[in-house]
């Protein structure tokens, strides 16, 4: 008799989100279970892993614009990153990503804010797109 082993896969990206501000995981949670309602169109024709940890974005164009906004990532893929943070930022925006991760380091995309909306009170869901696709962050966007 042979016993098979369970294949244990590890996350494509990390989850620092126990970490996090308590308000911050329970806004995730709540958009999260507002996702999973029947009435939400889901937009995206291929989907974003999972990734959970603080990052930062600055103005790419006007420093003194936005100032630098903390933001809680969601997911991510070559081309896009869903986040969620306390204000709402302006559509169409450019801005520098800066967040590390861990088998890539370190990094700093340039990206559009493509969308950001008001969920809750005091928190919003965005998306950016990168300006250039990126072949470390996984399949194609």
């Amino acid at each position: 008799m042979q016993i098979l082993q369970g294949h244990r896969t590890r996350p494509l990206f990390p989850n620092t989100e126990r970490d996090w501000p308590l308000e911050a995981r329970a806004a995730t949670f709540v958009l999260e279970a507002a996702a999973g309602d029947a009435s939400t169109l889901e937009r995206r024709n291929i989907p974003r892993p999972p990734c959970r940890i603080e990052a930062t974005l600055s103005p790419a164009d006007d420093p003194a614009a936005l100032g630098e906004v903390l933001i809680y990532t969601r997911d991510i893929d070559r081309g896009h990153l869903g986040f969620i943070c306390h204000r709402e930022l302006p559509q169409g925006y450019r801005v520098d990503l800066h967040l590390t991760i861990e088998h890539a380091g370190p990094l700093h995309i340039s990206a559009t804010i493509i969308r950001c909306r008001q969920f809750m009170e005091g928190w919003y869901e965005g998306v950016l797109r990168f300006d250039e696709p990126r072949a470390d962050l996984g399949e194609a966007a």
